[in-house]
């Protein structure tokens, strides 16, 4: 409710031109019925407002927004893509990449010492790797292979 990120375009014009007092007016016993009221007062101040949705689907209880159950489209997938060509990684972000990949990792029984090891002896690339990692494929190229990492 106080958060300034995460609005419209829309919502930030109306707050320049006319100033952000955020008030708590109401508690609810539980999250779903919060959003029910919401609903309601859209409805009944609709035009009045800067909502782009009729309400019950925004932020989640620990505020941040909720994307539970919801997948990016194609579309949305390379939006971001493209956004990210060119950009250079932090060190940080490198640093952690490379450790990552620096761990032994366990394919169909056999343990090698990293991932680029184990790329170079299986041929499936270190970005599939990845992919295998958090997902057993039901069909295609990669089915039937078992990656785990070992701690």
């Amino acid at each position: 409710m106080y958060r300034k990120q995460a609005r419209n375009s829309h919502w930030h014009n109306v707050v320049a031109k006319a100033g952000y007092v955020p008030m708590l007016l109401a508690n609810w016993k539980t999250e779903h019925e919060a959003y029910e009221h919401e609903k309601l007062l859209i409805q009944c101040f609709q035009g009045s407002l800067v909502n782009q949705s009729l309400g019950g689907d925004g932020n989640d209880a620990s505020g941040g927004l909720s994307f539970v159950g919801k997948k990016h489209t194609d579309f949305s997938k390379e939006k971001c893509r493209l956004a990210h060509i060119g950009k250079p990684k932090s060190e940080q972000s490198k640093k952690l990449n490379a450790d990552a990949h620096k761990q032994k990792i366990n394919i169909d029984g056999v343990v090698y010492d990293s991932w680029k090891e184990a790329s170079a002896q299986t041929g499936i690339p270190m970005g599939s790797m990845s992919y295998l990692l958090k997902k057993v494929p039901a069909s295609g190229k990669w089915i039937g292979r078992t990656l785990t990492l070992v701690m």
